[in-house]
């Protein structure tokens, strides 16, 4: 399944360095990331894990800041291209048997300039994890990485899943209320299989 997929994709002798959640609003790219990003952690895959969420406007001070202050870094340099510098030497410099780094980066509309980052090409040891609704937009930034990508499709759910899913957060069972059951599956239909709209009438 496509969350195997992706955490295959994240151990270190996979040769791609940048993972990409696509799919539409609302499928659950973020809820997969953040599973993954546990996995990771829970397994220590990695001695640093960064997490920036993006969003529509990208704010680059904001991001570099964001990624320093992860690396145990303060930026007090107020240029972006100087700030950028650090960050690549910060990424160059960590010591001997510490060079693990997952960057995460969630909710992507644009491309990102890596080197922004100091992340262009991306160092050995370090990977990227994206969620995005455009797949164009990861192959863009996989090509600043100078790397292999793995795009992991996220979908909505299957009819049954989708069911199963509604009735575990109600807490309604099939056999317990036939007509409730109908209502039920209504619902999911008009929900149109997407995760994040089921979990949210079904709590309502």
């Amino acid at each position: 399944n496509s969350f195997k997929k992706a955490l295959e994709s994240l151990q270190q002798d996979h040769k791609s360095k940048v993972i990409a959640l696509c799919g539409m609003g609302g499928v659950g790219k973020t809820t997969m990331m953040e599973q993954l990003k546990k996995t990771a952690e829970d397994k220590i895959m990695f001695d640093y894990v960064v997490k920036v969420v993006i969003g529509q406007q990208i704010n680059m001070f904001s991001i570099q800041q964001t990624v320093a202050e992860y690396m145990g870094q303060s930026l007090t340099e107020t240029s972006q291209t100087a700030r950028a510098d650090r960050l690549r030497i910060t990424f160059g410099n960590l010591p001997e048997g510490k060079r693990k780094v997952l960057v995460i980066f969630d909710d992507v509309w644009e491309t990102i300039e890596l080197k922004d980052i100091g992340l262009s090409p991306l160092p050995n040891g370090f990977k990227l994890l994206l969620t995005s609704r455009n797949e164009n937009i990861c192959k863009q930034i996989a090509v600043e990485a100078n790397s292999d990508s793995t795009l992991v499709r996220v979908d909505v759910m299957e009819e049954l899943e989708a069911h199963n899913f509604f009735w575990q957060i109600t807490g309604v069972s099939k056999q317990h209320d036939m007509e409730l059951n109908q209502i039920g599956s209504e619902i999911v239909r008009r929900c149109g299989f997407l995760p994040l709209a089921i979990k949210l009438i079904a709590k309502t």
